[in-house]
């Protein structure tokens, strides 16, 4: 007995350090796993990178703080700069102040640029609220401006966001952004957001046509559809890729998502993005809460206002197709294609038929 319990004692031994040596290499590898493999521990990148997903929105992006304060239903054209020209001082925050010459001055100085475009003239500037960007000391002007030719608003987007480093306004742009948008219906539009870590920006994903940004379109609406079509079912209509971004070591991915008027739509639309597990798996990335951004949206993008208004089940159409009828652009080549086919077959039928009962019929007549 006395040497069996031995044996016993001797073996939960073993048993015992082979389980915290397991444990103990388990926790290792898992440590260096962490720190090596940035989908999975992205800290580190993001920090060498310099810039998280928060900080990156707060030029590039709208909160929906900012889309409450324009509240307007006309195109309009909004602006995020960071003006190297003035240092920050609280009285900056005190738009209506007659010390506040900041304000004034990057005002003019946005007229001015407009006004030398020869696109149209501009209806107002407004300034909504500066800050100190990132304790930088350089401040954050937000606004938006509002033209007299509405239909020249995305022309006149493009040309300030060209010619906003210009030095001949003297005005010193370290970073800023212009973006022509418009209002949408109240709880109907969902904004996402995406980091996607260690993914590279080929040089041509700047042309929007070029294939490897139609390829990435592609994939980013195979990964985001189903999982808000399981959540939203009917209530899901569409989704629309309205933009692609790079920073340093990873990619931005903005997509905004067309649902019926919900306020819940917001709570269901966030929670496809977190897991008991800390992240989740979006194709061959790992996306953590810190990659990830919802908001509701009250404007959308100009360009994509088409998309993300009409809620049938019937996408629009293209830009090229809106000025042609459907009969020359859907009726006629159907008709065309169908009779085509028809006579095809019947060509076909005539055919074997007189090859079976017509070509060298008289082989098999008997001899007189």
């Amino acid at each position: 007995k006395l040497i069996l319990l031995d044996s016993l004692l001797q073996e939960m031994n073993m048993m015992y350090f082979s389980a915290v040596f397991a444990m103990s290499w388990q926790f290792v590898s898992a440590k260096n796993y962490l720190s090596y493999n940035k989908n999975y521990y992205p800290w580190s990148s993001l920090y060498r990178e310099g810039e998280l997903l928060s900080q990156y929105l707060q030029i590039e992006g709208l909160s929906e703080r900012d889309q409450i304060l324009l509240h307007t239903s006309k195109p309009i054209i909004t602006f995020k700069l960071v003006v190297e020209t003035f240092n920050y001082t609280s009285e900056m925050e005190k738009l209506e102040s007659e010390n506040n010459t900041a304000v004034e001055s990057v005002k003019n100085r946005i007229v001015e640029m407009a006004t030398d475009s020869n696109i149209t003239e501009v209806k107002h500037v407004m300034i909504h609220y500066v800050k100190n960007f990132r304790e930088s000391g350089y401040p954050l002007f937000f606004g938006h401006m509002l033209l007299e030719d509405e239909e020249k608003t995305i022309e006149m987007e493009t040309y300030l966001q060209k010619n906003m480093e210009n030095e001949k306004y003297y005005m010193k742009v370290v970073r800023g952004r212009f973006t022509a948008v418009k209002s949408a219906e109240r709880s109907t539009v969902i904004q996402l957001v995406l980091q996607l870590l260690g993914e590279r920006w080929t040089y041509s994903m700047n042309d929007e046509k070029s294939e490897n940004r139609l390829n990435m379109t592609d994939v980013m609406l195979h990964l985001i559809e189903p999982r808000f079509k399981n959540i939203f079912g009917e209530h899901y209509y569409r989704t629309v890729i309205t933009g692609m971004d790079k920073t340093l070591e990873s990619l931005i991915i903005s997509a905004h998502i067309l649902l019926d008027p919900d306020d819940e739509n917001l709570y269901h639309a966030t929670k496809i993005w977190y897991s008991e597990y800390g992240f989740v798996s979006y194709g061959k990335w790992k996306l953590f809460p810190s990659n990830v951004n919802v908001i509701r949206c009250s404007v959308v993008p100009l360009r994509f206002h088409p998309y993300l208004s009409d809620r049938s089940y019937l996408a629009p159409q293209s830009p090229e197709f809106n000025d042609r009828s459907l009969i020359f652009t859907f009726t006629l080549p159907a008709f065309l294609v169908l009779m085509t086919v028809i006579l095809m077959v019947l060509s076909c039928l005539s055919f074997l038929h007189w090859v079976a009962y017509v070509w060298k019929k008289d082989r098999y007549r008997p001899m007189k």
